[in-house]
């Protein structure tokens, strides 16, 4: 054995990593091992819950001299601090609960104790929590102030914690607990743009004479531009070739492009939303295609138009999603129609910084590229049976899209760069599986939709 490695007869061998027992899970036993041994003196059981949502245990009170169960029960918090307690003084301190656990402890019929404990020298305080907090006061505070000999937890407390039990309103059910949960909105932060806008006087008037004249004079320019009132606008250095062929060097104007992305003039934010645009066509392009009749961006087909996926990062794990598919009809078996993801999109400022904001869509086509007649009809049925994990899959999927080709070896499109999703931590949740839950009905309408190929 040679630095945590095995070899065996020359073959090196990487040992496991040592599970580990960290300062935070041992301090927390020894504030479980300080209630059991004075539960145990008692003359009572202590019961550790294996599963902690806020929780550690039980204790089931038993007559000291016979051992006899009393069938009360009450449910203890364990709260370990080493350190001086909060606003500690020779005869007290407080403890200031959070609001999630303070409604946990609260809810259902049981009797919760909160015990806060020193385990280094052996001192431990309790309170019972519906008890302390029936003052609307004191819950409004969440603050619990223990007198340190009145709530001293201890052998001798065994006929107080009786009192609390045998309450006619005690009993064993708590409620569950509360759900917390993150959510992933639409918004996918804009991290960069082209750090200039130029600007230059040309006599073309329209787009098509733009083209035109790039097609007689056998040039080729990129997108990311446009073309308003016999002014050429972009990105790119007007000065450069191409443009020049295209426009008046001389007339050329460069601009910090927060004088178009800040203004408050509508025409020149408008104008840079309009390149924006462009450069999102440039940077999804060949593998993504603006379809121009529904105004959204679409996956295009492989030339043998097979099915195919492509890999998505969630916030926890990867993924894979289907994002071109093929139906046949039941009859024939010949294909039929051909559905593709897309997503509309639109930029939003908020709050001084810029998004890009994915509404997940559906294209149906004929050959990969002609609309279907029925596009309406089976956008609709499609939607009207997507669930919400379906449609935060397919925003995960178009944000890791809108991020491809950037690695060590390709750098990124330099004139828009896209962060992270736009995510909120929210104290309370819902239960996807309750949410979910199908009727026969539904069931049976998602039998339907399959049979129909949506």
């Amino acid at each position: 054995m040679r630095d945590g490695r095995i070899s065996l007869k020359g073959t090196l061998v990487l040992s496991m990593k040592p599970k580990k027992l960290t300062k935070q899970v041992r301090k927390g036993q020894q504030g479980i091992n300080l209630i059991e041994d004075i539960v145990l003196r008692m003359g009572s059981i202590w019961n550790p819950h294996g599963i902690d949502v806020g929780i550690d245990g039980h204790i089931e009170l038993c007559e000291p001299e016979t051992g006899n169960a009393l069938g009360a029960i009450l449910l203890v918090q364990s709260r370990v601090i080493e350190q001086e307690f909060q606003a500690e003084s020779e005869d007290a301190f407080e403890y200031l609960c959070s609001e999630r656990e303070l409604d946990y402890w609260l809810q259902g019929n049981a009797q919760v104790l909160l015990v806060i404990s020193r385990p280094s020298r052996r001192e431990s305080y309790w309170v019972s929590i519906k008890d302390y907090f029936r003052d609307p006061k004191r819950k409004a505070s969440r603050r619990v102030r223990f007198e340190k000999k009145k709530d001293r937890f201890f052998e001798g407390s065994y006929r107080d914690l009786v009192a609390v039990a045998v309450k006619p309103e005690t009993g064993l059910y708590l409620g569950p607990p509360r759900k917390s949960e993150a959510l992933v909105s639409n918004l996918l932060q804009v991290a960069s743009y082209a750090p200039r806008i130029y600007v230059a006087s040309t006599e073309l008037k329209q787009p098509s004479e733009l083209f035109r004249l790039c097609q007689e004079r056998q040039i080729s320019i990129p997108r990311e531009w446009l073309l308003k009132t016999r002014q050429l606008v972009s990105f790119h250095d007007l000065r450069d070739w191409p443009w020049t062929q295209l426009c008046d060097r001389g007339s050329v104007e460069d601009f910090d492009v927060e004088e178009y992305a800040a203004s408050s003039d509508d025409d020149k934010r408008w104008d840079f939303v309009r390149l924006l645009k462009q450069c999102l066509r440039a940077k999804l392009y060949p593998r993504v295609i603006h379809q121009n009749d529904l105004d959204c961006y679409m996956f295009r087909p492989f030339p043998n138009m097979k099915p195919y996926s492509v890999p998505y990062q969630g916030p926890t794990r990867q993924g894979t999603r289907q994002v071109f598919d093929a139906y046949t009809s039941p009859k024939t078996g010949e294909i039929t129609h051909y559905r593709h993801d897309a997503f509309e999109a639109a930029f939003r400022r908020l709050e001084g910084k810029w998004y890009l904001e994915i509404n997940p869509t559906y294209v149906y086509t004929i050959d990969g590229e002609r609309l279907s007649l029925f596009q309406s009809q089976q956008l609709s049925k499609i939607k009207r049976f997507e669930r919400n994990p379906d449609v935060r899959r397919q925003v995960l999927t178009w944000a890791t899209q809108l991020g491809r080709g950037e690695d060590l070896v390709t750098p990124p499109y330099p004139f828009l760069v896209f962060g992270d999703l736009v995510s909120f931590d929210l104290a309370v949740g819902i239960d996807d599986k309750a949410w979910d839950a199908k009727s026969p009905t539904e069931e049976l309408i998602d039998s339907e939709q399959t049979q129909l190929g949506i």
